[in-house]
């Protein structure tokens, strides 16, 4: 009996503090918002597993066991046998972190909208999610299956962007790019606006599962998982910034 509660009790311990380097601190431009989306799932963690438990009661236990290779995730648990959770789950993030969703929302929504950029300014989003998503896997899961899983990210990445190119060489219809003043003429698309979620719900998903089961941050097999969402993620996005650069590569002369 007491083997089997210190068992429980580790699956529920807490995650271990990550510290975070200066350069993500810093303030301003677009990337703000998104650097602070991965403070958003290990701020909330510890909450979130306390609200969970305590609305689950005594129950929590028999569903919430240990995490392996052949179970599905304690996410998935919880939405299947004990829902109830997820609403305390919901309940228990504080309320910044819905005002950073607000403005990654309004990041997203500004790109549905037709608009003026620059080369620069074309390239600063999918770079910047970029780098979120490789330093989200080293946070996550440290140094060693961190990068195997920043290797799998980086193959997953360069994939999903051939990929991309491959189907679709052509910028989307509607886009112009002015030589003389050197900035893109865009139209409006859901796209960016529906990657910039699955990028920051993965990594709050994440979180919030290794807030649940910390011994995942171990686990090869889901690390590699989420190597593969970030890599799709940010295939697409890089994909559609390499479409708009071979259209100012083909005006080089005239620019010339």
């Amino acid at each position: 009996m007491r083997a089997a509660t210190r068992r429980r009790t580790d699956a529920v311990s807490p995650a271990p503090a990550h510290r975070w380097p200066g350069a993500w601190r810093s303030r301003g431009g677009p990337g703000r918002a998104i650097r602070a989306a991965s403070a958003a799932s290990r701020t909330t963690a510890a909450a979130i597993r306390r609200t969970a438990l305590a609305g689950a009661g005594g129950g929590a236990h028999s569903a919430l066991h240990p995490h392996t290779a052949q179970e599905p995730t304690m996410l998935i648990q919880i939405a299947t046998h004990q829902p109830q959770m997820l609403l305390s789950i919901v309940q228990g993030t504080p309320a910044w972190v819905w005002g950073l969703l607000a403005a990654l929302l309004w990041l997203g929504l500004s790109q549905m909208l037709p608009r003026h950029a620059g080369p620069r300014r074309v390239l600063l989003m999918p770079l910047a999610l970029s780098a979120f998503s490789a330093w989200g896997l080293l946070s996550a899961f440290g140094a060693g299956a961190g990068g195997r899983a920043l290797a799998a990210w980086l193959l997953a990445t360069a994939a999903a962007t051939l990929a991309s190119l491959a189907l679709r060489a052509a910028p989307p219809a509607g886009v112009r790019f002015d030589a003389q003043t050197l900035r893109f003429r865009l139209p409006g698309s859901p796209m960016p606006l529906l990657l910039i979620l699955a990028i920051f719900l993965t990594k709050y998903l994440v979180g919030v599962e290794l807030a649940l089961q910390p011994q995942l941050a171990h686990d090869s097999h889901f690390a590699l998982q989420v190597a593969a969402l970030y890599g799709l993620y940010n295939g697409l996005l890089l994909a559609r910034a390499a479409r708009l650069w071979r259209l100012v590569q083909g005006m080089r002369p005239g620019i010339a």
